[in-house]
């Protein structure tokens, strides 16, 4: 392979790479009997979020003394204080439905369609977080 050749397919591979980052999950499947009658169950997939705790610097991290009287005397200690960062939130991929493939003479997939059983807690004030619980 010649120098140009390989740096032509080097350039092919990496922006291929990066478009695939992107796009939704994809696979094929091998599907021997065409005219099977197929049933889809509609589920629900929720977004995939990536949290940073150290999104956004508000104060950084500093050694402060602090006085304190005893008596007629005063200590003093040096005391660390961590930085303080606001969380920050990206969303690497959407929420969306998919068609789940299921068996059609059978009660799951009235079973299947169901909503996913969900854990709520409460942080912060009034904000209440629910996330799906699978089995």
């Amino acid at each position: 392979m010649t120098g140009v050749w390989r740096a032509a397919g080097a350039a092919i591979l990496a922006a291929g790479l990066a478009s695939t980052a992107a796009e939704a999950r994809q696979f094929y499947v091998d599907d021997s009997n065409p005219a099977e009658r197929k049933c889809y169950v509609k589920t629900f997939v929720p977004a995939k979020v990536r949290v940073n705790t150290e999104g956004q610097l508000v104060r950084p991290a500093k050694k402060t003394w602090v006085v304190t009287k005893v008596g007629a005397q005063e200590q003093w200690t040096l005391v660390s204080e961590p930085a303080v960062y606001i969380e920050t939130r990206e969303v690497v991929e959407a929420a969306h439905y998919t068609l789940r493939r299921v068996s059609c003479d059978s009660a799951p997939v009235a079973q299947a369609a169901q909503k996913p059983k969900q854990n709520c807690y409460r942080s912060g004030g009034d904000r209440v977080i629910c996330e799906p619980v699978w089995n």
